[in-house]
């Protein structure tokens, strides 16, 4: 993970904070050499990693979780109820989808794009 100062206006501004590094940074292209590929998915490196510095973090309160009856097998929609992916293209994209095959490649495409 690494983390800037806030309000940096440049490079020469940008202090990394990763122990392993204690030579200054002078270009984007070193940073994106030194962090990306620790951020790689299998064969993909990003070519942008994003990093906050969080100070304050406020959870859901717990009633708020038991009331909203989540976990209520009751409370639950059956997953065959739901609208399948495919089928909301099909209204958007009008005759000619074919919904049924979006949904059936669906699960090869996102394994082989998620990242």
């Amino acid at each position: 993970m690494i983390s800037f100062r806030s309000g940096a206006d440049d490079l020469n501004d940008m202090k990394p904070t990763h122990a392993a590094t204690s030579n200054r940074i002078t270009s984007i292209e070193q940073l994106e050499a030194l962090y990306n590929p620790s951020f790689a998915m299998g064969e993909k490196v990003p070519k942008c990693v994003l990093s906050d510095t969080v100070e304050r973090v406020y959870y859901q309160c717990q009633k708020a979780l038991v009331r909203s009856r989540l976990w209520s097998p009751d409370a639950q929609i059956s997953r065959s109820d739901l609208t399948s992916a495919g089928r909301m293209l099909a209204e958007f994209s009008g005759p000619g989808f074919d919904a049924a095959a979006y949904d059936s490649a669906y699960p090869r495409h996102l394994e082989k794009t998620i990242y």
